[in-house]
């Protein structure tokens, strides 16, 4: 008689589908956050990379929607680094634009992968 060390339900959750949140900057540290990020994944994998500046404080200005459209247009041209290494390789990579102190902004996305992956 032998015994199994090995817990059956960990090997059944081993092989579904994660999502791996990289807070992409735009510094060296974030590509090599993104670079390992792509070699720890699986084709299944989706990354999601969030670059985020608040423009909160101008919130009732006339130029309340140019200041929004100028910072988003900055993270969009800083994302725009990563898009070609995104199109050569398997892993689906999701880019998105999110408002908050990069701490906030990873949590809120932790927090909102959390909720929909227990909703399923």
């Amino acid at each position: 008689m032998s015994l199994t060390t090995r817990d059956p339900r960990r090997s059944a959750r081993a092989v579904q589908p994660r999502t791996m949140i990289v807070g992409y900057d735009g510094s060296d540290e974030a590509r090599v956050a993104f670079a390992v990020a792509i070699n720890r994944a699986r084709p299944s994998d989706t990354i999601v990379v969030h670059a985020a500046a608040a423009a909160s404080s101008w919130l009732g200005s006339p130029y309340y929607q140019r200041a929004v459209a100028k910072i988003h247009q900055a993270a969009d041209r800083i994302l725009d680094e990563m898009r070609p290494i995104a199109a050569h390789v398997e892993t689906p990579i999701e880019f998105e634009v999110l408002e908050g102190t990069p701490a906030e902004v990873l949590i809120r996305a932790a927090a909102v992968l959390e909720m929909s992956s227990l909703a399923s």
